[in-house]
C-alpha cells in the first residue's frame, strides 16, 4: 500500500507539532504496519469509532474528512480537531483495553487503515526503533490533552475561540511561506470547537478580522497573526 500523501510546507514556528503520522515512523515500520493494516471506506456520517465503546484495531486516517469529536454530559459535541492524513489513532486505548475517549466521525468519503492490536506489538517488537517514535507521539499527545483539560474548562469565550482556532491550525491548516495558515472549516465546525453557539463565536471571529488577525472566507479561516491565537495557562490562586 502506498503511503499517504504527505504535506512538504514547513509549519510556521507558532503552528509546529510533534509527528503524528505513519510514514513520519522509521520506513521499515510504516511499511510493516501498512501492509499488515485492513483498508475500509466509509461514507459521510458514519462512525468510525465510538467514544465509550473498546476496539482492538488501531486506526489510521488515510484519506477524506475524519472529526475527533468529544461528547459532554449535555449530549452536546465538542470538535476537538480533524484527522491529518496518515495520522494514527486509539494507541493508548487499544494497548490498554480501556474505552475510546472520543469518536471519529467521517465528514465526507473517508478511507481508513486498521490495524488489530496483536499485529501493532508484533510490528513494534520485530522493530525496537519505531516504539520510541510512538512513545515520543504519546508524550506529546498527553500534553495536548492537559492543555485541552486546562484551555477549556472554565475560560471565557474569547480565549476559547483563539485557542480553537490554534488547535485546528497546528492540526489541520495549511502553512504559506509569508506565515500565514489557512484552515478549512466552517463557523459552524469552530462553534463546535469552541463550545458555544454559532453566533456568539461568529461574534468573536468579527472581532478578530476587525484587529487583524484573521480573514473569514466561504468556509475558510485564514490566520495572518498566528501568534495572536497565544494563550497563556491560568495562574493558581
Amino acid at each position: 500500500m502506498p503511503h499517504p500523501p504527505s504535506r512538504h510546507e514547513a509549519q510556521p514556528p507558532s503552528m509546529s507539532g510533534p509527528p503524528t503520522c505513519i510514514h513520519q515512523l522509521p520506513s521499515a515500520v510504516a511499511q510493516a504496519l501498512q501492509k499488515a493494516g485492513k483498508l475500509k471506506h466509509w461514507r459521510k456520517g458514519q462512525t468510525v469509532v465510538r467514544q465509550g465503546q473498546t476496539s482492538a484495531e488501531i486506526v489510521v486516517g488515510l484519506q477524506g474528512s475524519l472529526s475527533v469529536d468529544l461528547a459532554g454530559p449535555s449530549g452536546a459535541d465538542t470538535l476537538i480537531r480533524f484527522l491529518s492524513e496518515g495520522e494514527l489513532v486509539g494507541i493508548a486505548t487499544v494497548l490498554a483495553g480501556t474505552p475510546a475517549p472520543t469518536s471519529i466521525v467521517a465528514q465526507s468519503a473517508a478511507q481508513t487503515l486498521h490495524i488489530e492490536r496483536s499485529t501493532f506489538i508484533q510490528v513494534l517488537s520485530d522493530h525496537p526503533e519505531g516504539a520510541i517514535g510512538i512513545i515520543v507521539l504519546l508524550s506529546h499527545r498527553m500534553v495536548e490533552l492537559f492543555n485541552f483539560i486546562e484551555m477549556t474548562s472554565h475560560r471565557p469565550l474569547p480565549e476559547r475561540v483563539r485557542y480553537a482556532l490554534r488547535r485546528l491550525a497546528l492540526h489541520n491548516g495549511r502553512p504559506s511561506a509569508q506565515g500565514q495558515v489557512t484552515l478549512a472549516v466552517t463557523q459552524s465546525d469552530m462553534a463546535k470547537a469552541a463550545s458555544a453557539s454559532r453566533q456568539r463565536v461568529h461574534l468573536e471571529l468579527q472581532k478578530l478580522q476587525r484587529a487583524g488577525v484573521i480573514s473569514l472566507g466561504y468556509g475558510l479561516i485564514t490566520v495572518h497573526q498566528p501568534e495572536a491565537l497565544e494563550t497563556q495557562p491560568q495562574r493558581q490562586r
